[in-house]
Formats: structure tokens, C-alpha cells, sequence
């Protein structure tokens, strides 16, 4: 099962939900109303996505009532049960001086948080249902706790620790010559702007460390690393899935899951129900199968041959032609907008490629049965 390690829900909830955090409250109540309607969309997006949501949470775990107003008490606990649900409590910090101390390195640990909010799971948990307002009745509150206290995971421990100690190796070993940090200088000589950099990098390296040692894909990636590593060929599999499942839409003429949130075609409240549908998970299987092959390119005849179960018909002479009509149909389709005389023939091409895998549909489980029986089904309610 793929966990996508997610940090942008956390930030949101401390910018907007607790005060006196300083940010300007002027300027947050010019950009809220947009922002919530941003957050929403994203959240739920990535549950209709993914297997399996990693969230980071500092301190109070004021994530857990957010999501229940947004899917219900009941779709909430739904989440949890299908393991949809999972929270990583930042208890370390790698830190750098905002003024210049001359003789210090300008990375330093923190040696732990010590209130227990801060590094107890329990404890942030309990903290961030008792700061809202949500009324949940002590048994509801006991059985989620119990369920979520069982993927309620805490940084590694010393994990921060060993980053700043490596970041200083690699510095005088001179690897970061190419982000303009080229070891000539000691670390203690460095000025503002290189220990911003610094700081950057070493944040970054952290973020990769904890994907790594949790095996966690991300939509957010580090900027130090190339994804056309093998090595960390597991953090893009977030992307492919999401790209690979947004052409296929496309493909079917139906918008991705954000634009049919952001339209209300999808209650948010259908979503937990939606996603343990059998067809969903299906679909989630086959997609991520793609996604594993490590291909950056999307070949929708891997959708149009799972519909098809039958690969030898794109060796007669009909299905010749039809991969030929297929190639160009949906290569323009994926590209460029529908004008003028070549929308005639993309529509025709889709026009003869659905007669034939509408038809081809077999016994056996094909992707269109999540397209037919669940997304349209679902968006028509």
C-alpha cells in the first residue's frame, strides 16, 4: 500500500486555527476564505488518489477535527478503519540563527520537545480534540483514539542529529558546490544568505530522510535529490499515480478529482464510502501497478488492453488500424485543444475506440467498470 507523507495540511491548520501564531490577522482574513476552499480541495483529492495519507502534525492534533467536520463523524472513523488515515508528530528540529553568531556552525538540533503534546502521540491527540469545538461522545472519542494511536508515528529518533553531522561531511567532501556552496569557507564564516542556503538544504535532506526511512512518496519533493534516480524512484510514484489517473479522466471525458469537487459533483461526505467501494480499490491497484514500472509517459493502451483482457487483438488487422486511430486521437487530446478540421477526426477516433472497448468489456474486472459503475454513477447522484 503507497503512503503519500503529506506536510501542507499541517502548515494550513496552524496559520488559520491558532492564534497569535504571528502571522498578520489582516492580511489572513483576506487570503482565508480562498485558502479553505484550496485546503479542501486538496484533502479530499488526495484520499480519492491514494491508498494512504501520511499526515505531519505539530502538537496539537487539530487535523483530526477538521477532517471530521468535512466527512462526518462516521466517515472520519471509516478513514481510519481503511487505513486511509496515518500521522507523523514532529518531535525534533534542526535549527539555524535568523542574526549571525560569529564562531558558531549555523546548524543546530533541538535535543527533543518536552512538553508532551509535543512528543507524545496520546497527548496530541487529546489536545487537539479538547481545543475545538466539536462535541464527540466519549465512546466515539475512545474508539477513534485507539485506532489512531496505532499509526501515530514520532520522528526517528537522532535521525536529526545524524542529517546535521552528514550535511557538514558532504559539505567539506564539497557537494554542494553545485547549489553555489562550494566548501572555501569555514561553516562558521558564513553569511546570512549562505546559511539560508544551508538551512534549505539541510531541511530538505531531513524531509528525504524521513521519506526514506518510512517509505513515504510525496507530492512535495526535495529539491536536492533527481527523481530519475532509481534510488528514489519510490518518491514520484505520487505523481505518476495522480498524472496516470488524470488522463485516463481525461481520456473518458470526465474532470479530475479536483475540478469535480471544486465543481460539487462530489459530496464530501461520499468520499469515505466511495474510495472502499470494490471497483475504487481495484482501480487503485491497477494504477499503481503502472506507476511501479517507473514510466514517466502514460501509454493509454495499458488502459485500453485492461479493458480489452485480450491482447492478441491488437495484432489483427482491425486492431492495427484501431491503435493507429488511438495514437493520434489520444495524443492530441492530451496535448493540444479540439479546433478545426482535426477535432472532426479526434472525434471520430474516439468515437470508433469506444464502439470497440465498450463492447470488448469481459467477465473478468476491467478499469471501465470504475468509470461506468462508480465515478459517473457517483457525479450523476
Amino acid at each position: 500500500m503507497l503512503t503519500v507523507y503529506d506536510k501542507k495540511f499541517n502548515k494550513f491548520c496552524r496559520k488559520y486555527l491558532i492564534k497569535n501564531n504571528g502571522y498578520n490577522e489582516r492580511e489572513l482574513a483576506q487570503t482565508a476564505l480562498s485558502d479553505y476552499q484550496d485546503i479542501i480541495t486538496y484533502i479530499s483529492s488526495l484520499f480519492l488518489y491514494y491508498d494512504s495519507i501520511c499526515f505531519e502534525v505539530y502538537g496539537e492534533n487539530i487535523l483530526i477535527p477538521f477532517m471530521i467536520n468535512l466527512f462526518g463523524q462516521k466517515g472520519f472513523e471509516s478513514l481510519i478503519e481503511q487505513g486511509a488515515i496515518k500521522f507523523l508528530l514532529q518531535t525534533t528540529a534542526i535549527m539555524h540563527p535568523v542574526e549571525l553568531i560569529k564562531g558558531v556552525v549555523p546548524l543546530m538540533t533541538s535535543q527533543g520537545y518536552t512538553t508532551e503534546v509535543h512528543s507524545v502521540p496520546e497527548a496530541s491527540f487529546d489536545e487537539g480534540i479538547n481545543r475545538s469545538t466539536l462535541h464527540l461522545d466519549r465512546k466515539y472519542r475512545r474508539n477513534i483514539k485507539r485506532k489512531l494511536l496505532k499509526v501515530y508515528n514520532v520522528h526517528p529518533k537522532d535521525l536529526h542529529v545524524k542529517v546535521v553531522d552528514d550535511i557538514k561531511q558532504k559539505y567539506e567532501n564539497n557537494h554542494f558546490a553545485t547549489f553555489n556552496l562550494p566548501d572555501i569557507k569555514n561553516l562558521t564564516d558564513f553569511n546570512k544568505q549562505e546559511i539560508e542556503k544551508l538551512a534549505t538544504i539541510t531541511n530538505d535532506y531531513f524531509d528525504l530522510a524521513i521519506l526514506s526511512n518510512f517509505r513515504y512518496s510525496s507530492l512535495a519533493h526535495p529539491s536536492i535529490i533527481n527523481l530519475n534516480n532509481n534510488q528514489f524512484s519510490f518518491l514520484k510514484k505520487a505523481d505518476l499515480i495522480k498524472t496516470y489517473n488524470d488522463k485516463v479522466f481525461q481520456f473518458e471525458k470526465i474532470p479530475n478529482f479536483p475540478q469535480l469537487i471544486k465543481d460539487g459533483k462530489i459530496e464530501l461526505k461520499d468520499i469515505p464510502e466511495f474510495r472502499k467501494q470494490k471497483n475504487s480499490v481495484k482501480f487503485r491497484n491497477w494504477i499503481s501497478s503502472l506507476a511501479d514500472n517507473n514510466s514517466s509517459e502514460f501509454d493509454v493502451h495499458d488502459y485500453l488492453e485492461a479493458i480489452d483482457n485480450n491482447k492478441n487483438f491488437w495484432n489483427s488487422n482491425i486492431g492495427k488500424f484501431t491503435r493507429s486511430m488511438s495514437v493520434f486521437a489520444i495524443s492530441s487530446v492530451l496535448t493540444a485543444p479540439l479546433a478545426g478540421a482535426s477535432a472532426v477526426g479526434i472525434g471520430a477516433g474516439l468515437s470508433l475506440l469506444d464502439a470497440f472497448y465498450i463492447d470488448a468489456l469481459t467477465k473478468n474486472w476491467s478499469p471501465r467498470f470504475y468509470i461506468k459503475e462508480n465515478v459517473q454513477k457517483l457525479i450523476n447522484k
